[in-house]
């Protein structure tokens, strides 16, 4: 009979049990929710600095093209795709001329599926030093914008706008230092309602008069 009493005091009832398999999923649950939190905030600090590394490389291979050209050959065209088109100075000849590259650079960007990319090709006619070098017509811009999809090095999917303008806001054609450069970026963390940005506003002084 007291063996019987020492079972029955001993065994957990049917209440405790359940109370203890509710306190647990509780803290189950509590603990799942702040592991998905520390990892969601680990991700999204991680996409941060990834935006932030890629628009500082982005803008060091935009300044170093600028470097390398003038106002007399730079073009663009703004309409559905903003395209940048620059010709690059190789060198300088006896006469104190500019010798060009036959690769002009190209910029192109589309706002609708938000990508930037940079292509280089060959204009026709090719450029003739001294002489200023051939730009693009607009028609010829968005035509070389366009077949440079298959080949194109995309810069960032992640672009809210890009855009280059002089001191008076040309952005097609350049005449007056300093020319800025606008560049957003915007990519969407862990969660779809959030997202983290970056901007960038750098202003150049072309120093080539070419």
């Amino acid at each position: 009979m007291t063996t019987m009493m020492k079972r029955q005091t001993g065994a957990f009832t049917l209440i405790e049990v359940m109370i203890f398999s509710a306190l647990s999923l509780i803290l189950i649950g509590v603990l799942t929710q702040t592991f998905i939190l520390a990892a969601r905030g680990t991700e999204d600090s991680r996409t941060r600095v990834d935006l932030q590394q890629t628009a500082v490389l982005i803008l060091k291979r935009i300044e170093a093209d600028l470097g390398t050209t003038s106002f007399r050959a730079m073009k663009a065209h703004e309409d559905d795709i903003y395209v940048l088109a620059m010709a690059q100075i190789a060198g300088i000849n006896e006469n104190s001329n500019a010798i060009w590259k036959d690769t002009q650079v190209l910029y192109g960007y589309d706002p609708a599926t938000k990508v930037l990319h940079r292509d280089e090709f060959i204009p026709a006619p090719p450029p003739l030093s001294p002489i200023p070098p051939y730009l693009p017509t607009d028609a010829e811009l968005l035509g070389l914008a366009k077949s440079a999809q298959d080949r194109k090095l995309v810069l960032s999917p992640y672009v809210e706008e890009f855009a280059v303008t002089d001191q008076k806001g040309n952005t097609t054609a350049f005449l007056v230092n300093p020319l800025k450069l606008t560049l957003k970026f915007k990519r969407p963390l862990s969660t779809a309602e959030r997202s983290t940005e970056f901007n960038v506003e750098r202003r150049f002084t072309m120093r080539n008069s070419f």
